[in-house]
């Protein structure tokens, strides 16, 4: 049981690892950062953590945004790209649908997922105060280009006013 654990972390690292290269380096320790969720295609940068790696955001993150210039933190910020390997992974990308409020707009964001035949990790629907609806979607994803893609497919639903990306 030991060996398999320790089989099933090193397994994970690597597929922590896979699709990224760092300054050059492939292999580092690196983690998708929360706050902006990159999948491959987007504009990465790298930065160095104290004790857990290489954080990886996109180039237009506000935290990229907001710590690149500042002479602290200047020299943690790294040079990072996808790797040619990255399509055999998935990444978890959040999407925004705002629509009006009508009976079965949620059934079909659901049908078209599943049309998709991609992953969902996460859907959380409400009503605003406006009587609009807006329904976010977590869902797995291999490329930039999937997720626009999905975005344009959802777009298309009756009642949809706008799709887009969220940072979380």
């Amino acid at each position: 049981p030991q060996d398999q654990q320790k089989k099933a972390k090193e397994d994970r690292k690597r597929r922590e690892n896979a699709g990224i290269v760092v300054e050059g380096i492939d292999g580092l320790m690196v983690r998708i950062a929360r706050c902006c969720n990159p999948v491959p295609g987007d504009d990465i940068v790298g930065f160095i953590t104290r004790g857990f790696g290489v954080s990886i955001h996109k180039r237009d993150c506000v935290n990229v945004v907001n710590s690149i210039h500042d002479p602290e933190q200047k020299g943690r910020w790294v040079k990072a790209e996808w790797a040619g390997n990255v399509k055999d992974s998935l990444f978890k990308s959040s999407i925004v649908i705002y629509g009006n409020d009508r009976s079965g707009l949620l059934a079909d964001v659901s049908i078209a997922i599943a049309n998709m035949r991609v992953p969902l990790h996460a859907l959380n629907a409400r009503e605003t105060k406006d009587k609009q609806s807006v329904i976010q979607v977590t869902i797995g994803i291999t490329s930039l280009d999937q997720l626009n893609n999905i975005i344009s497919t959802f777009q298309k639903i009756s009642g949809v006013i706008s799709v887009e990306r969220s940072n979380q």
